[in-house]
């Protein structure tokens, strides 16, 4: 794993996510090739009245419409709508109230709008956006996008390689199968990666990431963001690698893992190193040449205790627990 790692991540929350999530609703049906798509019959219900109703292209209230095509465009009103999809590549917008959307198969596009919503994207690579409100969204099969929004937001990738955005809120992110990148944006956050090899990155607030399965890349810092919140970074099985940021406590579990530091962290407290082996873990210190250009680690041993703080030209980066035995020769230095 090279430093270039960070330079990709970097450019990956900070741009693709960006790119593949805040776009305009006309982008997200673009994206799902379906703004000129014909409508065809859907059944819902608004849960609010308790009445059923057929549902055509922009409305929620419309009379029976005549299916002239598998692309339908469903739209729901103020209240608690049930508005789902059907085989083709569909438009689906809950609006105000809390909503049950589904895309069933094809590519869709699924706004949930101002509530508590519920969405379930089916098969195909679909686009789901939350809104505001705690909402629950499931990608399913395919290679999905999903986007929480404001509120304490649920996203579960299930198949696919998928991408999770939780933005605002106290969200909670899982990815299932597949090569999947989690984001979890400003709060309290929890990503779990789930099966295969996956990129976490907790983002803006205390968060908490578990790598599962798979060789693994968890981010306590991202290049370019400041977060003095404490994260907990947990690797699990496969060889993981473990960017840290201030303060954070990391655990790399089984495998061969790579704990990650670098010069950030002179803007908070050391980071805390839990399970180093140096018989299979490294230890990679990356420094910034201009501001290092020649630099010493050196290492500290704790009194009446096996821990060991690990210092860059004298900056505390990490306490290493049990690495009494530890030797700066062990540690790896990286310019930026």
């Amino acid at each position: 794993m090279v430093f270039g790692m960070l330079g990709l991540v970097g450019a990956l929350f900070a741009g693709a996510i960006a790119d593949a999530f805040m776009s305009s609703k006309g982008s997200d049906e673009s994206d799902a090739e379906s703004d000129d798509a014909a409508a065809d019959s859907a059944e819902s219900a608004d849960t609010s009245t308790g009445m059923m109703n057929w549902v055509e292209t922009a409305s929620a209230h419309g009379e029976s419409p005549d299916p002239v095509s598998d692309d339908q465009e469903l739209n729901g009103g103020d209240g608690n709508d049930i508005l789902t999809g059907d085989a083709g590549d569909d438009t689906v917008s809950g609006g105000a109230g809390n909503d049950q959307l589904g895309g069933r198969d094809g590519d869709d596009s699924i706004l949930g709008g101002s509530g508590r919503d519920e969405v379930h994207a089916g098969e195909g690579r679909d686009f789901v956006r939350g809104g505001t409100g705690a909402d629950d969204l499931q990608g399913e099969a395919g290679n999905d996008r999903l986007l929480g929004g404001f509120g304490a937001d649920s996203l579960s990738g299930h198949d696919g390689n998928d991408r999770l955005a939780g933005n605002a809120g106290a969200d909670t992110l899982s990815g299932g199968s597949g090569n999947d990148r989690l984001d979890g944006g400003g709060g309290d956050d929890w990503l779990t990666a789930g099966f295969d090899d996956d990129v976490l990155a907790g983002g803006q607030g205390s968060d908490t990431l578990d790598g599962d399965f798979g060789n693994d890349t968890l981010l306590g810092y991202v290049a370019g963001q400041v977060d003095a919140n404490v994260d907990y970074l947990n690797g699990g099985e496969g060889n993981d690698q473990l960017i840290v940021g201030n303060g954070d406590v990391a655990t790399g579990g089984q495998g061969n893992d790579e704990f990650r530091l670098g010069d950030w962290l002179d803007q908070g407290d050391a980071a805390q190193i839990q399970d180093y082996n140096a018989a299979e873990d490294d230890l990679v210190v990356v420094y910034d040449a201009a501001a290092h250009p020649d630099p010493q680690i050196t290492l500290q041993q704790l009194e009446g205790s096996d821990d060991v703080t690990l210092l860059l030209d004298g900056l505390p980066l990490a306490v290493v627990q049990g690495g009494a035995g530890l030797t700066a020769a062990e540690i790896q230095l990286l310019a930026a």
